[in-house]
């Protein structure tokens, strides 16, 4: 009995050691990519990340973890704002929290109404990461077996077979924006998405200095060519040409400006001749 009690005991350490060891190397590897958790199904990342974009569009500035987690747990956002972070989903604005990618927030909004449709912003995020580009540059060449990409994405991240889950998370977030698609044992590119024709990426930089979205009427417009009439009766006028960068309500703000200057000055020329004269 003693003898199979200390047997015991010592398999218990040493099977102890090896999870230390284990634990060791984990934290001895130093990760070229931020990875997700992979306590938490792509849903409930959705989640937080929908909580984000609510948020946003009332309150049109920053989010903070406390906010957010008053819509899904607070441990949760903790997790998941690292990964959020590094692949463009939000945007770090330093201490006062993160705002939501443009794309993002334009999924959600899609969403219930075309989820297919919706997909495509996630795409224009999801295809700009680094485990983006690998995959679809490998599945551009010839379907692949998921475990040779889960393979590739563990050494282009340095990472080892411990993480193997949160790697595959990556490969799930892929498949769900149908960027992807798994047909038995392969992965392949998914042969209804266009990486041509996806929405325009929203740069970090735009959004912390503009996190407010552009209402239709303010979006940036093409040349645009106004007369201004300075004297009817000498059929005088002036022609205003607006560059594309001037948004039209600008535009309505400069050309209201010129008509009064203009006319006022073509008024004190004319008096100027009649006095001459």
């Amino acid at each position: 009995m003693k003898t199979d009690t200390l047997t015991k005991e010592t398999e218990t350490t040493v099977e102890e050691k090896n999870i230390a060891s284990e634990e060791k190397s984990l934290l001895r590897t130093k990760l070229t990519h931020v990875l997700p958790t992979d306590r938490l199904s792509i849903e409930k990342q959705l989640q937080i990340a929908k909580a984000y974009c609510v948020i946003f569009s009332s309150e049109q500035k920053a989010i903070s973890v406390e906010q957010a987690g008053t819509v899904v747990a607070p441990t949760s956002v903790r997790l998941m704002i690292p990964f959020f972070v590094d692949i463009n989903f939000l945007f770090d604005c330093d201490d006062k929290g993160h705002i939501p990618n443009k794309a993002l927030q334009d999924y959600f909004r899609i969403e219930e109404i075309d989820p297919e449709r919706a997909k495509q912003h996630l795409q224009a995020i999801l295809a700009s990461t680094w485990f983006g580009k690998t995959v679809l540059n490998k599945l551009k060449i010839a379907a692949t077996k998921q475990s040779t990409i889960r393979d590739d994405l563990l050494i282009e991240s340095n990472a080892s077979k411990n993480h193997a889950k949160k790697i595959q998370t990556l490969i799930d977030w892929l498949i769900f924006s149908n960027l992807i698609s798994l047909k038995g044992e392969l992965l392949e590119i998914n042969k209804e998405t266009s990486l041509d024709s996806q929405p325009p990426q929203q740069s970090a930089d735009k959004a912390k200095d503009d996190p407010s979205p552009i209402p239709e009427d303010e979006s940036p417009i093409e040349i645009i060519t106004c007369e201004l009439i300075l004297n009817p009766r000498t059929r005088r006028k002036i022609i205003v040409k607006a560059p594309a960068i001037i948004k039209k309500s600008e535009l309505s703000r400069i050309n209201a400006w010129l008509s009064v200057q203009l006319l006022v000055d073509d008024a004190e020329q004319e008096c100027q001749t009649q006095n001459k004269i």
